[in-house]
């Protein structure tokens, strides 16, 4: 268990976009983690953000829920293909 915790964790250091300053390691991105569904959980991340630019990040989201449940949907979809043409040559 602790194994695997500690390469979650090196795993989402590694997803950090870092920029160089002064000989100092700045992070310029923030790693969300997803919520339930299709969804990243947004509320926190826009506090303090001007209105506008919360609705629009919002609206993306939502389009790219759906889409990101879309490539689910067809990676199911291309596995039972596979088993199924695994079948057929049993």
């Amino acid at each position: 268990m602790i194994l695997k915790s500690k390469a979650r964790k090196q795993k989402r250091q590694q997803m950090q976009a870092l920029i160089r300053q002064n000989g100092q390691a700045k992070s310029i991105a923030q790693y969300l983690k997803k919520g339930a569904g299709y969804r990243y959980p947004l509320g926190n991340f826009l506090k303090g953000e001007p209105q506008w630019e919360a609705e629009l990040v919002e609206e993306l989201e939502t389009e790219f829920a759906d889409i990101r449940k879309q490539l689910g949907l067809l990676g199911k979809i291309r596995d039972a293909v596979q088993d199924y043409r695994k079948s057929l040559q049993s």
